[in-house]
């Protein structure tokens, strides 16, 4: 459309674009029309005048509805066993509630110059363990096991399954960096280039459904981590 998408206000979650925002901003938006009460709908076809009764919208392609096992693909096997193997592992959840003003203000002062939250999550992380390295340890059989490298990895849905890009070393990157890498990550994931130390190596892992407007739910632990936030 040729929009400068930096001089429109979003309408999404933290100000982000909506698909909405860009046909207002081109001046092609047709507000959705509200649908006619049923009993006003009803009462001509209850007197016979059936060409009265509004029009009604052309059917939508039928569902398929499928009856027994359809095989998953590798992709969905490889997450289907790393949910199984996290059954095996003793884990507790917590939740709490904080505020983000800062968080969010500093977003937006940020935006403009190519910064996602994704990139200020996974650094905030990186800056906690740092502090704090039993949140970056993982538990193995009768031991705790501390790891030097801070490795972010975060949740991205792909065509059939789901699979974790990691930042490596997020804690040694500055912001604009850990972008940068982040960036490139999401492209290979789903052009499916991801090398096996691209998404394997997590210390640490992020798991953001909130542009989706989800305010709470339960994360499934990766193996050979120890936390997971949701």
């Amino acid at each position: 459309k040729n929009l400068d998408i930096t001089s429109e206000k979003g309408t999404g979650v933290l100000g982000r674009g909506a698909k909405e925002d860009v046909h207002h901003a081109a001046g092609n938006w047709v507000e959705p029309e509200t649908p006619a009460p049923v009993a006003a709908a009803a009462a001509p076809a209850a007197t016979g005048a059936a060409a009265a009764a509004p029009k009604k919208e052309a059917a939508s392609a039928a569902v398929e509805v499928k009856d027994g096992v359809v095989e998953m693909d590798g992709m969905q096997k490889a997450v289907a066993k790393n949910m199984e193997a996290t059954l095996a592992v003793p884990i507790f959840r917590v939740s709490r509630e904080i505020g983000t003003d800062d968080f969010d203000s500093l977003y937006a002062e940020l935006k403009p110059k190519g910064i996602t939250v994704s990139a200020m999550l996974a650094k905030a992380c990186a800056m906690a363990m740092e502090k704090y390295p039993v949140i970056n340890a993982a538990y193995v059989p009768g031991g705790i096991k501390y790891n030097a490298e801070v490795n972010v990895a975060m949740a991205v849905a792909i065509d059939g399954g789901l699979i974790t890009p990691t930042i490596v070393g997020a804690d040694k990157l500055d912001l604009f960096s850990v972008g940068r890498k982040w960036k490139e990550l999401v492209g290979k994931a789903k052009e499916k280039k991801l090398s096996p130390a691209e998404y394997s190596s997590g210390t640490f892992t992020i798991s953001n459904l909130g542009m989706f407007g989800v305010q709470q739910f339960d994360a499934i632990l990766p193996p050979g981590t120890g936390s997971i936030l949701a």
